[in-house]
């Protein structure tokens, strides 16, 4: 009787051990997740329509100063602090194909084409 006594412990001490193990790795599995998720919303990219060129230049203290006699300079200075702002809010808003089509836009026409070119194309994928 003692000998079966010993086996049947020795078995349900084996099942539970394998239960716990089973039952923390689910648990390490959950708690990841959940902190994985709290770290992507803290990322969050914030709302792009104000960095608009209509709303961004409209907005835009460089808009206010008297348009220097070259219009074109000007709105490449322009376009230019677009990209500069944009790029400030880029650890934010790295899966975001609208910030990196604005981005790419913003950096063509201040002709920072290099750029302009791996961003517009990271914004198709």
């Amino acid at each position: 009787m003692l000998p079966n006594l010993v086996t049947t412990v020795s078995r349900l001490r084996s099942r539970f051990t394998q239960a716990l193990a089973v039952g923390v790795f689910v648990y390490g599995l959950v708690l990841a997740s959940q902190v994985s998720a709290q770290e992507d919303n803290s990322q969050e990219c914030p709302n792009l329509a104000v960095y608009y060129p209509a709303v961004y230049f409209a907005n835009n203290p460089l808009t206010a100063q008297t348009p220097p006699p070259d219009a074109g300079a000007f709105e490449q200075a322009q376009w230019t602090q677009l990209a500069a702002t944009l790029a400030d809010i880029q650890a934010s808003c790295l899966r975001s194909s609208e910030y990196y089509a604005l981005l790419g836009a913003a950096q063509l026409n201040s002709a920072q084409l290099e750029p302009a070119s791996e961003s517009l194309e990271r914004a198709l994928l």
